[in-house]
């Protein structure tokens, strides 16, 4: 009796030590590690492939694969702030490499003369052309220091896709005389539990992205709808006259200034009222963007009521605001997000669903805008606004679930591996 008292005893004590140790690894401040130079590289060939992007209008499929190699070189959790940071770099170089190239091209191809001809778009080519090879050669110089994370080499998508088919079969053939508690469960015995375990969270991750598309239908309309608003306003401002597509400019001026701000100023801001989760401010950068977009109806309103052209561009400044502070604070934490929540094997593949939410984004634009709902562009602005805060209204109840759902599997766990 006295050995069994024994055993429960020191059972007992393996178990506060194992709980004590959870909870200090919960709460252990991350450790100061030097911020990895070897991002810089990666940051440099970003903004150098983002100039010919712009530049020559080419394109390619590799930017959630740059986006998880740099995420790969900070160690975690020790430098999470870090890789955070590193987030909000990208994103500013991205739109830092777009926005000097939309300023030089025209230059070296109107103002500069070559080869006999009044215009050189060999230079305007060319420029971007060079650009594009620096930055493969500032890929290539890191090579030897980067860190790799070692992945499967097939396909993880369709890999994720077969897992869930055959799901979908067994349970059809076992479902009544070998019964699971989750669909994915009857997969385990095929591809195993951790293929199995990292297709639910990505569906998880997807499902919660399902409202995403719906900001980034209302961010294409800075090109179109906005420019077309600013057609029917006076672009004077004594000293100059502002071009109803130069109002663009101040749109990639304003998300280049508020990137950097959400950083220093915003976010410490935001985290003393207690929004410091990711999920959090995703929510709020969907409500800017529904707030520009009141914004912009009520300037609608004053077009539409006043002589053409006596409304000036100016007015659409605040709407701009609010648009890019929206758009700094979700894009950017969506990314992040994305990378720290996706499995370590599906990192590239998730961010290549964020992306696609992008493209998704487009094509609800055009569908809604071929339907012509109202005639009225104002009663349309209200439109997509209210559509924006429902759509958000939906993520935050998702968010909410997603969180609640990881605290459950988190405190399962944990009772798991104590017993």
């Amino acid at each position: 009796m006295g050995h069994s008292v024994g055993q429960a005893f020191k059972k007992e004590i393996n178990k506060d030590n194992i709980t004590n140790t959870l909870s200090n690894v919960e709460k252990a401040e991350p450790q100061k590690i030097t911020y990895p130079k070897r991002i810089f590289l990666i940051i440099g060939n970003e903004f150098c492939e983002r100039f010919n992007f712009n530049g020559m209008k080419g394109s390619g499929g590799i930017k959630s694969c740059v986006i998880a190699l740099g995420g790969d070189q900070f160690k975690l959790p020790e430098q999470s702030e870090q890789m955070t940071t590193y987030f909000s770099m990208f994103y500013f170089t991205t739109h830092a490499g777009a926005f000097v190239s939309t300023l030089i091209i025209p230059i070296l191809r109107s103002d500069i003369h070559c080869f006999g001809e009044n215009v050189c778009y060999s230079l305007a080519f060319g420029v971007p052309a060079l650009l594009m090879i620096t930055a493969i050669l500032l890929f290539i110089l890191g090579k030897s220091s980067y860190t790799y994370v070692q992945t499967s080499s097939e396909n993880m998508l369709m890999q994720m896709l077969k897992c869930i088919w055959n799901a979908m079969i067994v349970k059809r053939r076992e479902g009544k005389t070998k019964p699971r508690e989750n669909l994915l469960d009857y997969s385990i015995e095929t591809y195993g539990e951790q293929m199995v375990n990292e297709t639910r969270i990505m569906l998880k991750i997807l499902v919660l992205y399902l409202p995403v598309p719906f900001f980034w239908a209302l961010h294409f309309q800075t090109g179109s709808r906005w420019t077309f608003q600013a057609n029917k306003m006076n672009g004077d401002i004594q000293f100059y006259t502002i071009k109803p597509d130069q109002m663009q400019m101040i749109e990639s001026i304003f998300i280049l200034t508020f990137i950097p701000l959400c950083e220093l100023v915003i976010y410490p801001l935001l985290s003393k009222i207690g929004i410091r989760r990711p999920l959090q401010k995703l929510t709020i950068g969907g409500i800017l963007m529904g707030i520009s977009f009141v914004l912009s109806a009520g300037v609608q309103y004053q077009i539409e009521s006043m002589p053409l052209n006596s409304v000036n561009m100016l007015w659409q400044i605040p709407q701009y605001v609010f648009l890019t502070m929206g758009e700094a604070v979700l894009a950017v934490t969506g990314l992040s997000f994305s990378y720290e929540e996706a499995p370590q094997s599906m990192k590239s593949v998730v961010l290549s669903f964020w992306y696609f939410e992008v493209a998704l984004g487009n094509i609800i634009l055009i569908f809604i805008a071929g339907l012509e709902l109202f005639e009225s562009r104002t009663y349309e602005f209200l439109f997509f606004s209210v559509l924006m805060f429902c759509s958000m209204f939906v993520f935050a109840v998702l968010a909410y679930n997603y969180e609640k759902l990881k605290k459950t599997e988190k405190t399962s766990f944990q009772s798991r591996f104590i017993k």
